[in-house]
C-alpha cells in the first residue's frame, strides 16, 4: 500500500514537472514570438516618418480596376503575359508594354498607389525626354527600373537630379520584363535615339522570365532583325488597342462582385497590405515557415490557381536553369550586335535581388543557388562581350540600412542610395 502510494506521488510529480515544462515552454516561445513581432513593428516606425502618403483616390490595383472611371480617365500598368492577357495574337502588332499618354496607376507599399503619366510610348518619363532626339543613357531593365511603388524617387529622376540635369535619361522599363523584353525595348524604342550609354540591369528573376518569353511572340527578337516600328504612333495605338481590349475584359468581371463579397475582399486585402507594411520580417518567417518545415507547395495543391506572383518566384530546377544560361547568352550577344550598329557602350549592373544579403525579405536557401549563378553568369557574358560589369547588389548590401528595404522593392529612401550608388560607381559615363 505505501509502495503504492510512493509510486503514485511519483507519478503525480513527474506529471507536474512535465506540466510545469510545457507551461514553461510556451510561455518563453510566446515571450519570444511577441517580442520579435514588437521589434518588428516598432522598427518599423521610423520608415513610416520618410513614407510620402501621398493623396490618392485608390489603395490598391483592384480599387481602380472597379471604378467608373478606369479607361476614361487612366489605366493600370500592364505587363504583357502572352499567355494570359494579350488578345488577338493573330494580328501583324502585339504589345511589348504599358498604354501611352495616360495616367497610370502602378503599386502600392509604401502606403500610396504610386502613380505616373505615361511618355509617347508608354514608360515612365517625362515626354520631353525626346524632344532633343538624342539619348546620353537608356536605362533597360523592369519594375525596379520602371519606379515600382515610388512617385518621384525612380532611378532615372535620381541619376538625372545627381547629374544636375547634364544627361538626357531615359528608362525603357516594366514590370516582369525579362531579357528578352528588354532587348525588344532597345530595338523598339532606344535604336531610334542611338544612346551613347546603355545601363542594363539584371534582376534575380531575369531566368525564369527568360523561360516563359522564349515560349511567346519575343522570341522573333532575337531569330533575326525583328521590328514593329512601334515607335511610329500609328502602330503603338493598335498596341494599345490590345491592352484596352484586355482591360476592357477584366472590367466587367472585376464589377460583378457581389458587395459582400467585394467588402469580405477588401477588408482582407487592408488586413494583408497592413501585415506586409507594419510585421514584415514576421510575414517573412511566416512564409519561410510554410515553405521550408512545412514543405508548403501551392504549385502541387489541388485545383489551386497559381498567382502571377507564385510563377514569377518559383525556382527553376538546375538543368532548366542550365538552358536558361545558354539562351541568356544568345540575347546578350544580340544586345552586343544592337548596340555595335551605333557604337554604344554598354554596362551590364546586377541588381539580382535587390541586396540579396541585406533584405531580410528574401528566403535565402531557396535563392542562393541561382543569385550566385546569375551574378558570375552576367560576370561572364561582360567579360565575352566586352562589356562593363557593376555588383550593384553587393554595394547594397554594405550601403543600405533597414528603412532602405522594404517587402517588395525599394523604400524611397533606398532608391535614392540605389541612384548614388549607380552615379558614384560609374561617374565616368556622365558628361
Amino acid at each position: 500500500m505505501q509502495a503504492n502510494k510512493g509510486n503514485l506521488n511519483k507519478e503525480n510529480t513527474l506529471t507536474k514537472i512535465i506540466y510545469y515544462n510545457i507551461i514553461f515552454l510556451l510561455s518563453f516561445i510566446s515571450i519570444i514570438c511577441l517580442t520579435f513581432i514588437t521589434y518588428d513593428f516598432f522598427s518599423k516606425k521610423h520608415d513610416k516618418s520618410n513614407r510620402h502618403f501621398i493623396k490618392s483616390d485608390f489603395k490598391r490595383i483592384n480599387e481602380a480596376i472597379k471604378d467608373k472611371r478606369f479607361l476614361d480617365e487612366y489605366v493600370v500598368s500592364f505587363y504583357p503575359d502572352y499567355g494570359t492577357n494579350v488578345t488577338n495574337l493573330n494580328e501583324k502588332i502585339f504589345p511589348i508594354n504599358g498604354i501611352s499618354n495616360r495616367k497610370t496607376y502602378f503599386c502600392n507599399e509604401q502606403g500610396y498607389l504610386s502613380n505616373y503619366i505615361s511618355d509617347r510610348y508608354g514608360f515612365n518619363n517625362p515626354d520631353n525626354v525626346y524632344e532633343s532626339k538624342t539619348i546620353d543613357i537608356a536605362l533597360i531593365g523592369d519594375s525596379y527600373v520602371q519606379g515600382a511603388c515610388t512617385n518621384e524617387y525612380t532611378i532615372r529622376n535620381i541619376l538625372t537630379k545627381i547629374s544636375k540635369n547634364q544627361n538626357n535619361i531615359v528608362s525603357f522599363a516594366q514590370g516582369g520584363a525579362g531579357p528578352l523584353l528588354e532587348l525588344a525595348y532597345l530595338k523598339e524604342y532606344a535604336r531610334k535615339y542611338k544612346p551613347k550609354h546603355i545601363f542594363w540591369f539584371w534582376v534575380g528573376n531575369d531566368l525564369r522570365n527568360l523561360q516563359d518569353e522564349i515560349q511567346s511572340p519575343l522570341v522573333n527578337y532575337i531569330k533575326y532583325d525583328f521590328n514593329q516600328q512601334l515607335v511610329l504612333a500609328k502602330n503603338k495605338a493598335i498596341a494599345d488597342e490590345n491592352v484596352m481590349s484586355y482591360f476592357q475584359l477584366i472590367q466587367p468581371e472585376s464589377n460583378s462582385l457581389s458587395s459582400i463579397n467585394s467588402k469580405k475582399a477588401t477588408y482582407k486585402e487592408k488586413l494583408k497590405t497592413f501585415a506586409n507594411l507594419n510585421f514584415p520580417r514576421s510575414i517573412n518567417l511566416i512564409r519561410t515557415i510554410q515553405s521550408q518545415i512545412l514543405n508548403y507547395q501551392v504549385i502541387n495543391k489541388k485545383n489551386k490557381v497559381i498567382t502571377r506572383e507564385e510563377i514569377l518566384t518559383r525556382t527553376l530546377p538546375k538543368k532548366e536553369l542550365d538552358l536558361m544560361k545558354i539562351a541568356a547568352k544568345q540575347v546578350m550577344k544580340e544586345l552586343r550586335t544592337e548596340s555595335e550598329k551605333w557604337g554604344a557602350d554598354v554596362t551590364l549592373i546586377y541588381l539580382g535581388f535587390g541586396g540579396f544579403n541585406s533584405k531580410p525579405y528574401i528566403d535565402k536557401k531557396k535563392y542562393s543557388y541561382s543569385n550566385e549563378l546569375q551574378r558570375n553568369l552576367l560576370k561572364e557574358i561582360a567579360n565575352e562581350n566586352g562589356f562593363s560589369f557593376y555588383d550593384l547588389d553587393k554595394d547594397i548590401d554594405s550601403t543600405f540600412s533597414a528603412k532602405d528595404h522594404i517587402n517588395g522593392h525599394f523604400s524611397d529612401s533606398g532608391y535614392q542610395k540605389v541612384g548614388e550608388l549607380i552615379f558614384d560607381s560609374l561617374e565616368s559615363k556622365f558628361k
